[in-house]
């Protein structure tokens, strides 16, 4: 799919080579911005290899393109399914630590509903910010609306 200004590529599983020749093929075309839904879906190295350690050579790889390209690279992935019902940390990274090592953001999401506005509370967590602050921002999605807003303070 082209617009304007985005290009998506849908490749399912795609291997890391052809994922960073993507990129460097973007970035050549003036691409400002590449994201990765999601970080352990992409094929890299022997099969036999642990996942843990497929995903962070996958982690460090992307770190090294954004560096390469001068683009900043997004890449989304799960928590652990022990972060569920309660405010997730870092420790909670799926697959592998290595992605909290080579990361220079992490923020991460914990949504709760409200049953009476029917509008979902969601805290904006970065638990990691080399350079900045950290902390929690409070905010509501509207599914009708289907955005964010900042909550309101009471």
């Amino acid at each position: 799919l082209y617009a304007e200004h985005l290009l998506v590529n849908a490749t399912p599983n795609i291997k890391l080579a052809d994922l960073k020749g993507l990129a460097r093929t973007m970035a050549r075309r003036g691409a400002k911005l590449i994201v990765v839904d999601y970080l352990t879906l992409i094929q890299h190295g022997d099969s036999r290899m642990p996942r843990h350690e497929r995903v962070g050579e996958v982690s460090k790889s992307l770190k090294g393109l954004a560096r390469e390209l001068n683009v900043p690279v997004i890449a989304h992935t799960q928590l652990a399914r022990t972060a569920e019902g309660q405010m997730p940390n870092l420790a909670e990274l799926r697959q592998s630590g290595e992605i909290e090592e080579d990361a220079d953001l992490v923020m991460l999401l914990h949504r709760e509903r409200d049953e009476v506005s029917e509008a979902i509370q969601t805290s904006l967590i970065v638990a990691k910010n080399r350079n900045g602050p950290c902390g929690t921002v409070r905010l509501m999605f509207r599914p009708r609306c289907g955005r964010f807003d900042l909550e309101e303070q009471r």
